[in-house]
């Protein structure tokens, strides 16, 4: 009993605490914008047997995003801006709100569009905020389907658009805290 006085007071002084259940004010707003680029140049692409075509590990676990009802979508203008040229067409535009956590306490985001775009994007903490993306894109505009994909795990800042950037599609990331509610602060 006494070992575990001593551990417990010990984890106090070092300001280690157990982890805090979620409230509203650790929510955070993710919000995707997936594109093609319709006049880029295959490259970095494999066929059926290929890696880019393998699924990607962990999609049946993950939550498709809704976007919340209330809210602009930050996003919004990229997207008109996208839509206006003919060189870009986009394939998917999803909002979520999630509480923020480490990386083990964060459910990944299923981000996909009718077959073509598939996979996951996982936002979470851990010391600083980071993003994993993970995409596939299936390309039938050559005669064959062909497979594109996005693996990448990067820091990122709160409330900044990240580009993530392959020859044949592209994805905007932001990310933002939930502003408190005035008479909280």
């Amino acid at each position: 009993m006494r070992r575990i006085f001593i551990f417990g007071t010990l984890l106090l002084m070092t300001g280690v605490a157990p982890a805090a259940p979620t409230d509203k004010h650790n929510l955070y707003e993710g919000e995707v914008v997936v594109f093609e680029n319709k006049h880029a140049q295959s490259g970095d692409e494999l066929g059926p047997g290929g890696k880019n075509s393998t699924p990607i590990p962990g999609l049946d676990n993950a939550i498709v995003p809704t976007a919340p009802t209330t809210g602009s979508h930050k996003l919004a203008g990229s997207t008109a801006q996208l839509k206006k040229y003919g060189q870009y067409r986009v394939l998917s535009h999803q909002r979520w709100i999630q509480p923020m956590d480490a990386k083990g306490g964060v459910k990944a985001r299923r981000i996909g569009a009718g077959g073509e775009l598939d996979g996951l994007v996982k936002v979470y903490m851990n010391r600083y905020l980071h993003a994993d993306v993970h995409l596939v894109f299936k390309d039938e505009q050559w005669g064959g389907a062909r497979y594109y994909r996005i693996d990448e795990q990067r820091r990122v800042k709160s409330q900044e658009v990240h580009y993530y950037d392959h020859p044949r599609f592209g994805v905007l990331l932001r990310v933002s805290a939930l502003e408190k509610e005035p008479d909280e602060r």
